[in-house]
């Protein structure tokens, strides 16, 4: 007596999250008795074999892989075991938000952006433009979900445009919407020369001096 897997796919079978998967065991001269099903180890479902062939569907796994194992039992209390490996991939990249940023002349510009993925990420990279045409890539790093990268100052006026890509760790790619922001020239704070100060404060003991006169000759 054997178990023989009979699947219309691979036998790793590879599935998008949020597919279901359907996995049939054929069940070869003696026929079993009942049978358990597990998913990674935990009992799943038991029941009665009817002689036909015992087919098991699951949905809803998470990323990553799972193994679909079911175990048959005969009157004669032999069992015999079997596995399939099923690996559930994202159906879409990392998800980005990625913050807006702005800039002074000749000063660096810190460019962050929170991405996640149930597969985890690989990669980040963030790319710039300042005409549009030519984009230049930064490899960004990681900072828990944050992940930053440098944008070299530019000159005022500038239209800065930059976008990031992220990678998850089965390959699938993601890319942020545009965003861009106007190079500005940071105001000069204005200190007063010490002179101005030194005739504010004459002017000021001159008009206290001028009151007192004039208290007195009253």
């Amino acid at each position: 007596m054997f178990i023989e897997s009979t699947i219309t796919h691979p036998a790793d079978i590879v599935i998008e999250h949020g597919d279901s998967v359907r996995v049939t065991w054929h069940a070869n001269g003696t026929l079993p008795e009942s049978h358990k099903t597990f998913i990674n180890g935990e009992l799943a479902s038991y029941g009665v074999w009817d002689g036909s062939p015992y087919w098991t569907e699951f949905g809803g796994l998470s990323v990553g892989e799972h193994i679909i194992g079911v175990t048959l039992y005969f009157t004669s209390r032999m069992s015999v075991s079997d596995n399939v490996t099923v690996t559930v991939q994202s159906a879409s990249g990392p998800n980005i938000i990625l913050s807006q940023a702005s800039g002074s002349a000749g000063e660096s510009v810190e460019v962050s952006a929170e991405i996640s993925d149930t597969c985890g990420i690989s990669e980040v990279v963030l790319s710039y433009s300042v005409d549009s045409y030519t984009w230049i890539n930064v490899t960004m790093s990681e900072s828990g979900t944050q992940w930053n990268g440098t944008i070299p100052g530019q000159a005022a006026d500038t239209i800065v445009g930059y976008k990031v890509f992220a990678w998850d760790n089965l390959g699938n790619e993601a890319v942020s919407p545009s965003k861009s922001y106007t190079v500005v020239i940071e105001p000069r704070s204005y200190t007063p020369p010490m002179t101005l100060y030194l005739i504010a404060g004459a002017g000021v003991a001159s008009v206290v001096v001028v009151g007192l006169v004039v208290m007195k000759r009253r």
